[in-house]
């Protein structure tokens, strides 16, 4: 990570606004962004769209492999339980 001199502003991680007030800069924030974990997220885009029943009644081998993609794409990534 580079520090650079002088004033400078941008979007930043808040582990970067720590390493980089714990080296010794001053931070002025300006505007931020606080979010909540929630629950069950994508349940209504996957039940609305009956996404599995598609996958599983359809013949057509691209449309069952693009419902595949749309529902491992959001299992895969915002899935994924958080280890500390």
């Amino acid at each position: 990570m580079y520090l650079p001199c002088g004033k400078w502003s941008g979007g930043y991680f808040s582990k970067q606004l720590k390493f980089t007030k714990y080296n010794g800069y001053k931070i002025l924030v300006k505007k931020g962004y606080s979010f909540s974990k929630s629950e069950k997220v994508f349940n209504k885009y996957i039940e609305d769209q009956d996404l599995y029943k598609i996958k599983s009644d359809t013949n057509n081998t691209i449309q069952k492999y693009m419902v595949k993609c749309l529902l491992n794409n959001l299992l895969s990534r915002f899935g994924k339980k958080k280890i500390r």
